[in-house]
This record gives C-alpha cells, sequence and structure tokens, in this order.
C-alpha cells in the first residue's frame, strides 16, 4: 500500500508547527486562510457552473509558481533569517489572519488579506529577499490566488475608458450584421432592438471574459513551453481576435432566440450548456492556431 506521508515525515512537521515561535505564527495564518480556502473554492465552483474556465488560469499561475520556487528550494533552504524580519513577517501574518475570518462580504479583500499572510510567511522565512530573487514565482502565486482577474480589470479599463465600450460596439457590428441579413436591426448603446423585441449585450457577452482567458493561457502555455516574447504576444493576440470574433454570431443567434424562438431557446443558449458549445469551438479554433504559431520553426537567415 503507497503511503503519500509517512510518520515520520509528519511529525518533523508537526513538532515545528507546534514547539517553534515562528512555527506556531505561520501555521495560525494557514488556519486563517483555510476560511478564504473555502470562499476561493466556492468561487470556482460556481465559476465552472456558468460555464467559464477562469480558474484554469489560477491553477496554471500557481503551478508554475510553486514550480520556479521549489527547483531552487536548496537555496530557500540555507537562507538566514534576522530577527527584524522576523518581526515583520509575523505582524503581517498576524494582522491578517485575526482579520480574514471576519470578513465575509468581499472576496477581494479576502484574497488581499490572504496575500498579505503568505508574503508575511515568505518575508519571515525566506528574508525579503526571496522577492527580488524570484519576482516572477511571486507574482505568479499570488495571481493564482486572485480568484476574479476578470471582474477586476474589467473595472481597471472601464475608469479608464468608459463604461461598457467593448459592450457598445459589440451590439453595433452585430446590428450591421443582422441588418445584411435582411432585419431590420438597430444598435441604441448596448441594446440591439428589432421590430418585436431587443436584446442587451451584458458585460459578461461581450467576449471579454474569453479573451482573458486566452491572453491568460497563451502566457502560461508560452512559459511552460519556453517560447520567446514575441511568439506569446502573437499567440495572445490571435485569442482576442478569436474571442471578440466568435462572439458576434454568438450574439446574434441569442438575438434570433430571444425575439423569434422563445424565452426556453434563449435560456438554452444563453445558459451553461449554449456556453459550452460555444466555448468548445472557440478553445477549438485557439488551440489549432496556437499550435501554428509555437510550433513553427524559427527562420535562421545564413550568410551567404
Amino acid at each position: 500500500m503507497v503511503k503519500l506521508i509517512s510518520r515520520k515525515q509528519l511529525q518533523p512537521a508537526l513538532q515545528w508547527s507546534l514547539t517553534t515561535h515562528h512555527g506556531r505564527i505561520v501555521s495560525l495564518g494557514l488556519i486563517a486562510g483555510l476560511f478564504y480556502g473555502y470562499t476561493y473554492i466556492s468561487f470556482f465552483i460556481a465559476d465552472l457552473w456558468k460555464g467559464q474556465s477562469q480558474v484554469v488560469l489560477n491553477l496554471g499561475f500557481l503551478y508554475l509558481g510553486f514550480q520556479l520556487l521549489w527547483t531552487r528550494r536548496k537555496d530557500l533552504a540555507n537562507v538566514t533569517v534576522l530577527a527584524d524580519d522576523r518581526i515583520i513577517g509575523h505582524t503581517l501574518i498576524l494582522a491578517a489572519a485575526l482579520w480574514l475570518p471576519f470578513i465575509r462580504s468581499s472576496i477581494s479583500l479576502q484574497a488581499f488579506l490572504w496575500m498579505l499572510i503568505l508574503i508575511g510567511i515568505a518575508w519571515s522565512s525566506f528574508t525579503p529577499a526571496i522577492f527580488g530573487r524570484f519576482p516572477l514565482a511571486c507574482l505568479l502565486i499570488l495571481a493564482g490566488f486572485y480568484p476574479d482577474w476578470i471582474w477586476l480589470s474589467n473595472q481597471i479599463i472601464q475608469a479608464v475608458t468608459g463604461p461598457y465600450r467593448l459592450e457598445n460596439a459589440m451590439a453595433w457590428i452585430s446590428s450591421l450584421l443582422l441588418r445584411a441579413m435582411g432585419q431590420a436591426a438597430e444598435a441604441q448603446a448596448r441594446f440591439i432592438n428589432l421590430p418585436t423585441g431587443g436584446v442587451e449585450v451584458a458585460p459578461g457577452c461581450s467576449g471579454y471574459d474569453m479573451a482573458f482567458v486566452l491572453v491568460g493561457i497563451s502566457i502560461l502555455w508560452g512559459l511552460f513551453a519556453k517560447k520567446s516574447g514575441l511568439r506569446i504576444v502573437l499567440v495572445a493576440t490571435m485569442g482576442v481576435a478569436i474571442a471578440l470574433v466568435l462572439n458576434i454570431p454568438r450574439i446574434m443567434l441569442m438575438t434570433f432566440a430571444a425575439v423569434y424562438w422563445g424565452e426556453e431557446s434563449f435560456d438554452f443558449w444563453h445558459g451553461v450548456w449554449g456556453g459550452q458549445i460555444f466555448s468548445s469551438l472557440m478553445f477549438t479554433a485557439y488551440y489549432y492556431g496556437a499550435i501554428a504559431i509555437f510550433d513553427r520553426p524559427s527562420q535562421k537567415i545564413s550568410a551567404q
């Protein structure tokens, strides 16, 4: 029978966490993190049920970040921590751990407190030099523990450009194509109106969510495969184009469903199954396009 962790391996870790001052504080921070862990997992279960895929990004960020640190674990084991660094790290852990169990209304605030706990653990265990020596690994781990980058990035973009710019553009382009098909469609801001009804291109239907996911997958894929920055940018740009272009016929289809085919048909195409169908088409197109770019051999110019 295979044992994942033997008693001999577990006993020193338990002894360290219970008998040393540093171990007790780190354990307290990790226990407080269980409250956020429940919220974190619940968020992604609901996200998957709605047909979203951003959990792939978070798992990829966490795996890649911890892998980068694991490959340098011998260097981390030989770090000497000063007393001042221990005090600062412990202060961050305790301050965040005491607040975290009582914050239930904001997942972003919970994530921020959990990040403070992680920063405090790293600071008190490996000194702040870890952030300078392994910046990419630290950023990937922190990014992986924030669950809703789509929402946060969308809020930042709307604060800079104004609200509903992408939704308005999607409604306008879709109405043009509907008119080209003989439909009396008219776009008013983010609404598409037909003589017998209309639909709203809401933020979740603009194609931004899937475009963001494909950009993240492109970065992770490129980092895993050790591709050049140029190829990663090309694949990410292609992903954005695929997500936005394929979203237009999806909006048109849902407009037909809402106006002509009835509420049940609209709920199907707007719900989990319809979203999965479009996601499958999008990921298939993206996969073959990314393979073509990433696997294309580099052209070398030889001197004549």
